[in-house]
This record gives C-alpha cells, sequence and structure tokens, in this order.
C-alpha cells in the first residue's frame, strides 16, 4: 500500500499546484480529473508506439551505439510520449468552452501530462520498489510536469491565433507545443541512457535551468492570463463566427452584429 502511495502522491501534489495557480478563473475540477484520465489511457497507444519504435531500430541500428541510443531517446520515447500527451488535450479539450483563458492550456497539458505519469510511475515504482519510488518523485514526474507547462505556454498561444483566425500561426504553434517539450525530454532521457559522469552532470545542471524557466513561465503566464473571447464594441479581431458564437454562450451576452471585411 506503501508503494502505491509513492507512486501516485508526485502527481497528484504536482497537479494541485498547477491547479492553484489558475488564481483566474479555476477549471472544472471533473475536467482536470478527465483530462489526467485521458493522459493514463495515452500510456496504451504511447507503449504501442514505442515497441514498434524499438523493432524497426533493432533492425537497421547496432544496439547500444550512441546513435541508437540517441534515437531511441528523442524518437523512440520523447516523441511519441508528448504527442500523445498532446493529442488528448487537442482532441478532447480544444472546443471546450471551459477552455477560454490562456493560462487554460497549462493547467489542461499538465494535467495530461501528469495522468501519464501517474500510471507510468505506478507500473515503475511496483515493479521496482521504493527507491525507484523516491527517484522518480524526485526526477521523473516533475520532468513530465516542466515538459508540460512548455506545451501548454505553446498551446494557448496557438488556441489564440486560432481564435483571432490566423490558421497558419496555429498550427506553427502547435508544433512547437510538441516540438519543445519533445527537445527537452529527449535531452533529458538521453543523458540518462549514456550513463556518463559528464552528461549526469549536465543533465543536473539541465533539470535546474528548465524548471526555473518553467516556475517562470507559469509566475508570466499567470499575471499576463488574458481570455481569448473579447466582445466589446469595435472589436475586429475575432473573425472565425465559430468561436464568436461560442464566446457569446461562454460570456453569456448577445451575440454582436459585427461585419468583417
Amino acid at each position: 500500500m506503501h508503494l502505491l502511495i509513492i507512486a501516485i502522491l508526485p502527481a497528484i501534489f504536482l497537479m494541485f499546484v498547477i491547479y492553484k495557480c489558475d488564481r483566474i478563473e479555476k477549471e472544472p475540477i471533473g475536467l482536470v480529473l478527465g483530462v489526467m484520465a485521458l493522459g493514463m489511457l495515452s500510456v496504451i497507444p504511447t507503449v504501442i508506439c514505442e515497441l514498434l519504435a524499438t523493432a524497426g531500430m533493432d533492425l537497421i541500428i547496432p544496439q547500444g551505439s550512441v546513435l541508437y541510443k540517441f534515437i531511441d531517446a528523442f524518437f523512440g520515447v520523447a516523441l511519441i510520449e508528448e504527442f500523445w500527451k498532446l493529442v488528448m488535450v487537442r482532441l478532447f479539450i480544444w472546443k471546450n468552452k471551459a477552455f477560454n483563458y490562456r493560462f487554460d492550456a497549462i493547467v489542461y497539458c499538465v494535467a495530461s501530462s501528469l495522468g501519464f505519469a501517474l500510471l507510468e510511475n505506478i507500473l515503475y515504482v511496483l515493479q521496482s520498489g521504493f527507491g525507484t519510488g523516491i527517484a522518480r518523485a524526485i526526477i521523473s514526474v516533475p520532468g513530465h510536469c516542466t515538459f508540460a507547462i512548455f506545451m501548454g505556454y505553446f498551446l494557448g498561444n496557438a488556441k489564440l491565433f486560432e481564435v483571432k483566425g490566423q490558421v497558419g500561426k496555429c498550427w506553427l504553434w502547435t508544433f512547437f507545443a510538441l516540438l519543445f517539450p519533445m527537445l527537452q525530454h529527449g535531452f533529458f532521457d538521453f543523458c540518462l541512457f549514456m550513463e556518463n559522469i559528464v552528461l549526469t552532470l549536465i543533465f543536473l545542471g539541465f533539470i535546474i535551468v528548465c524548471d526555473v524557466i518553467a516556475i517562470v513561465r507559469i509566475a508570466v503566464s499567470e499575471k499576463q492570463d488574458t481570455p481569448f473571447y473579447v466582445l466589446k464594441k469595435g472589436d475586429r479581431w475575432i473573425s472565425n463566427p465559430e468561436w464568436m458564437q461560442m464566446a457569446a454562450t461562454t460570456l453569456d451576452v448577445q451575440m454582436p452584429n459585427i461585419h468583417y471585411k
């Protein structure tokens, strides 16, 4: 029982911290827990894709080589895991009315990521014991949270551009929402895979830098949080009728009669 508590507690604690940082408008707790559940479910397609990637690498790249470890870290693990975490938010939360502030993207991305980390942690800790639970509570679970903060920052901007009708920029920032966490996660895993003293020291420095930037990003995003929907007289930047209608419904106001060139 104590192993299960050690496995679950880090993800729950970090989710609570991020949830409390959303000061302007709290997200529905049921929705946040639902996204965490989706993050847990994302383990299934992730494992399937990782097994296929490993099988492919085993056929063409010498196992144990630096190249193998590099590709495995960045593409066999990081890209696949961050992709499925992002997919859960993009598919199931993107059009939800509760997703109406930029900071909300951080909350939901962290929920998806920590849901994934929660199930992963349970499997590792029950298999490997107390020491693994402590190590992962200090390093791995916070790592998933940190990657998700960056994902949420970029995804919040992506949605803002979609609301403005700038579809190209929306997809560009969605790409960034996958790219940056993947690079962070990949470097994180590569340092661990190499089992090298120098890379271990670099790894520790990397964790500190990422955590500091993530904390600053949370503080800045919380202070600069803005709604996606601004329906004041004369506003012309909401050019997507679907988003205008959702904004009016969300804010409980009458749909404005605005004509666009």
